[in-house]
């Protein structure tokens, strides 16, 4: 599925964007050089300091 998304993006590039939010860390090169965040080891999506108490 993924390397399916990869390409559709590269074909439509650079006029379209997909946002994949998953758990997935595949080992292939395409996908890891597609990663722009990281949210592990205490980095997270929302920071902690924008909930409100």
């Amino acid at each position: 599925m993924y390397e399916f998304i990869l390409r559709v993006t590269k074909e439509l590039s650079p006029d379209f964007q997909i946002i994949i939010m998953d758990h997935a860390k595949l080992n292939f090169e395409d996908f890891t050089n597609s990663i722009t965040e990281e949210w592990r080891n205490g980095v997270k999506h929302i920071p902690t300091n924008w909930v409100s108490s």
